[in-house]
């Protein structure tokens, strides 16, 4: 069998180990920094490994989200074969002996021996590629939401009642004006043909919409009171914030147009774009956690993966009827499931996963238990429509 090496990531450093075969470890296991001096030792390890048996080692770890992301990239970078298992796998093979001990030395050999019981895959860099893709729309998606917020509560200060003149609005032209003039006073020294202008030339507005808005602006600013003097430093402030926001979703958009050529290549892209209330950023993000949905054996295997597996305590007066799930896993997956599932009841649609929650609603489960054991159905039907190349919710 292949040489391998295992690695047992945590924070900021890892524990690595080698091994001839099932049966042979190579030395101790050794502690690891994330710095290019301890990767260096990694390879040297390879080395070691292909003098005394003729082969370069695959590389094996115990996948922990961002903290083993510098080291899969260093292992890719000198050419050694990665796989990646979930620490599910490797929780089950340390409760397989009587005695449960867990030291990272050891974890290095309960990861040997996942790896040479079981047919693992190799882990496919382009699936991780686009999930980082995803993600970082995720995180941009958040801090876009922060900023609107922050910038909304200027407004509240510096422009008050501004919706009660407009109603609901896009607020790119505000946003527009607001860079250029900042304070309402600063606005009642120009000219409807100024405003209109600006609107014209830098928000894309049509000469009689952009007229429009020009006028309403004039009236806002002759009645409006600003809770602030016209110099004040908060209007730096809001606009820095504004121009901050341009940034974010400019940002949002360019990562949104890579995932989506990326993403939609995939059959996965497919059956979820089929399900009811998926829109555009639920499509893209559950797809992008569900790439490697073929990698499973079984659906059971996926909603473990999902964390989405129960926990079922049954002792004395507890029957397991009321359980908690065990949330190890991908988390972002669970919430997206979630919100999914919420949609579905909230629209109120037949299919599968709404009457699975009513039945177990009006079986006494509690609301929230019987959405997350929705969610649990509906990552076991996404496995079957996969599987089965069917893009039909029943």
């Amino acid at each position: 069998m292949k040489p391998i090496i295992t690695c047992d990531v945590s924070k900021n450093k890892s524990h690595i180990r080698g091994y001839l075969n099932p049966e042979t470890p190579l030395d101790k296991a050794f502690k690891i920094q994330h710095v290019k001096s301890g990767f260096k030792e990694i390879k040297s390890l390879a080395e070691k490994l292909k003098s005394l048996t003729g082969l370069y080692p695959a590389f094996v770890l115990e996948d922990t989200g961002v903290y083993s992301e510098c080291v899969k990239r260093y292992v890719e970078r000198i050419g050694l074969d990665l796989y990646s298992i979930s620490p599910l796998e490797s929780a089950k093979q340390r409760k397989a002996k009587i005695r449960v001990t867990k030291t990272d030395p050891l974890d290095c050999d309960n990861i040997a021996k996942v790896y040479y019981s079981r047919n693992l895959r190799k882990s496919n860099n382009t699936y991780q590629n686009i999930r980082n893709l995803a993600r970082s729309k995720e995180s941009l998606t958040r801090q876009i939401i922060t900023q609107k917020c922050i910038i909304s509560r200027y407004l509240d200060l510096i422009r008050p009642c501004i919706e009660d003149f407009f109603g609901d609005f896009d607020k790119k032209w505000l946003y527009v004006v607001i860079k250029q003039y900042g304070h309402p006073d600063v606005l009642k020294r120009r000219t409807v043909d100024q405003i209109a202008s600006l609107l014209m030339h830098q928000a894309n507005k049509r000469k009689l919409n952009a007229y429009r808005i020009a006028h309403k602006l004039k009236d806002y600013a002759l009645e409006v009171v600003s809770g602030i003097q016209n110099n004040d430093e908060t209007i730096t402030q809001l606009v820095n914030s504004i121009k901050r926001l341009e940034q974010l979703t400019l940002e949002k958009d360019v990562i949104n147009s890579k995932l989506n050529e990326k993403v939609k290549k995939y059959q996965i892209y497919e059956v979820i774009k089929h399900l009811p209330c998926v829109g555009e950023n639920l499509l893209l993000s559950l797809s992008s956690e569900l790439l490697n949905i073929d990698n499973y054996k079984s659906a059971k295997q996926l909603v473990a993966y999902a964390g989405l597996d129960p926990s079922i305590l049954q002792s004395g007066k507890e029957n397991g009827e009321h359980y908690s799930i065990t949330k190890k896993g991908n988390g972002l997956l669970r919430s997206k499931l979630y919100l999914l599932v919420k949609l579905m009841l909230s629209n109120k649609k037949d299919n599968v996963v709404t009457r699975f929650y009513l039945k177990k609603k009006n079986s006494g489960l509690p609301n929230k238990a019987a959405v997350i054991a929705s969610c649990r159905k509906l990552l076991t039907v996404i496995y079957g429509m996969n599987k089965n190349k069917t893009f039909i919710l029943q």
